[in-house]
């Protein structure tokens, strides 16, 4: 018996279209955060701030400093990069998509740690008593692989044991 045809969704490609853009718009940011934005503006008035903060870090501001979290990071990238050719090996599209997310985000502050030593951070959002830590485009991505992944491992049917 020949097993079942997956066939690729339309919107994979758009998806990745969708996905290079926003990279380099994150990387256009940063540029412009490196060499315009050091002294700060507010988009909206003690709320959005814009402004270049050197994350010398790693994700979610845990204190290791530069070339420790590199060394921590690399095998975490390369991880990453394996459960997306593995999902690709399935075609599983919406793990293709979770990784990919995640994937294009940590590339992105991976670049900046290479060329700067530190990933260039720009936008803070101020919400009063919760002060957050600044972050980046790339940032977003990351988290919204990771929403999509916690959905798709809580959406899947379990299989009696």
């Amino acid at each position: 018996m020949q097993p079942k045809e997956i066939k690729w969704p339309k919107h994979l490609p758009f998806f990745y279209l969708i996905l290079f853009f926003t990279f380099l718009f994150d990387r256009l940011t940063k540029w412009l955060a490196v060499n315009f934005w050091q002294e700060g503006f507010f988009v909206w008035p003690d709320f959005w701030q814009v402004k270049l903060y050197q994350n010398n870090n790693l994700p979610f501001n845990l204190p290791v400093s530069y070339p420790l979290n590199l060394i921590l990071i690399i095998p975490i990238f390369l991880i990453v990069i394996y459960f997306l050719v593995h999902s690709w090996q399935r075609k599983q599209t919406g793990l293709i998509m979770a990784f990919s997310l995640v994937t294009f985000g940590a590339f992105s502050n991976l670049l900046d740690r290479f060329r700067y030593g530190f990933v260039i951070d720009f936008i803070n959002l101020d919400f009063g008593l919760f002060a957050n830590p600044a972050f980046n485009l790339a940032d977003l991505l990351i988290c919204a692989g990771l929403v999509l992944l916690i959905i798709l491992l809580f959406s899947q049917k379990k299989e009696p044991i």
